[in-house]
């Protein structure tokens, strides 16, 4: 993504000069500032990104208007003479809040950003795991792949099934229908992993999140697929082969993880073709290539 503030700065002047720069969204970040010596006859560009207060944005239940600060200063023997000051209004969106369209990105870099609500770290994620390990045949959860081609010893689909029934019979999860319309402009509220859990309800992004920061937790490989209204998960069956079990979340409480599996490579199968195109509102995002690009988890509250 592009740096938050952008300042270009000229100096016009033969002789360098000493400039501090701030900018802030007031109320929610911190300020960010930078003292800089421009040369003479010289151009400088200073990038910058305020960091969000965490506190300010955990309890953030509502988007709010909020002021963007920007100022600019020349230091002449200590003394600091403004030459730009100046405000503008921008809004701060909730917590869970997540836009699918975002100006000066794609609707595919917009939807990598989905990675950020897989919360792998979760203590909720870890409880659900915990509960998972009583579901399979060795009454434990390991992490990783066992090297097998495909999943041929079954031990990834094992430990996704487990998950499965934990979600199922220990959290008592079911889906909620909720509209999910990828319309540029819209913003939808999104429920946090943990928040499914504590809810026992999800929409189907609720629950491919949900579903995904479980498999990334024991180091499986996840992706998020978005096709135009719905989205469902596929996590990799070993690290050799582009091989995956794709799992439709909304049938949880409703038929068995086998039959999940059918139904979401069926949804697949129709798919593919128009995520390879590029189609909009067709989106795939693998959690690993956008923890690699610094897409990381939002912390817990």
């Amino acid at each position: 993504m592009d740096d938050f503030t952008i300042v270009t700065i000229t100096n016009t002047n033969s002789s360098p000069v000493r400039l501090k720069i701030l900018s802030e969204v007031q109320g929610f970040t911190d300020q960010s500032i930078d003292t800089v010596t421009v040369e003479g006859n010289d151009v400088l560009e200073v990038r910058q990104n305020p960091r969000i207060i965490s506190d300010k944005i955990e309890n953030l239940n509502v988007n709010q208007p909020a002021q963007f600060h920007i100022r600019v200063t020349a230091l002449q023997q200590g003394v600091e003479k403004i030459l730009l000051e100046e405000t503008g209004e921008t809004l701060v969106f909730a917590r869970r809040d997540f836009p699918w369209s975002i100006p000066g990105m794609s609707e595919a870099e917009a939807f990598e950003l989905l990675a950020a609500m897989v919360t792998p770290n979760d203590p909720k994620v870890e409880e659900l795991l915990r509960h998972a390990a009583d579901y399979t045949e060795s009454g434990m959860m390991w992490g990783g792949y066992s090297g097998s081609d495909n999943d041929s010893d079954g031990a990834v689909w094992e430990r996704l099934e487990a998950i499965w029934l934990a979600e199922e019979k220990v959290y008592n999860l079911t889906y909620v229908s909720t509209l999910v319309t990828y319309a540029p402009g819209d913003i939808q509220r999104i429920r946090l992993p943990r928040e499914t859990l504590e809810q026992r309800a999800g929409n189907c992004i609720d629950l491919s999140l949900l579903f995904a920061s479980a498999a990334e937790a024991i180091r499986l490989e996840a992706a998020i697929i978005g096709i135009p209204g719905h989205a469902f998960v596929a996590i990799r069956t070993d690290q050799t082969n582009d091989r995956y079990y794709f799992i439709e979340t909304t049938l949880i409480g409703q038929t068995s993880f086998e039959r999940a599996v059918e139904i979401g490579s069926e949804e697949w199968n129709e798919a593919a073709e128009h995520v390879a195109n590029g189609e909009s509102s067709y989106n795939w995002v693998t959690i690993p290539s956008a923890r690699e690009k610094g897409i990381f988890p939002l912390p817990w509250p």
